[in-house]
């Protein structure tokens, strides 16, 4: 079975941190879309993340 999961998070390390955590586990296994807003931008300095940015 495929899994899909998407994380969306807000602009603050506070958030931002703890979804790089669950991205990290969860891509072992599914395919794994982070979504923040510009300000999320400096946690997410890594090219392994699958990001979208939101406006």
């Amino acid at each position: 079975m495929n899994k899909n999961y998407l994380i969306t998070t807000g602009g603050s390390g506070g958030h931002v941190i703890p979804a790089v955590i669950l991205y990290e586990h969860l891509s072992k296994d599914a395919k794994v879309i982070i979504t923040t807003d510009k300000r999320g931008l400096k946690y997410l300095n890594d090219e392994n993340y699958q990001l979208r940015i939101i406006d």
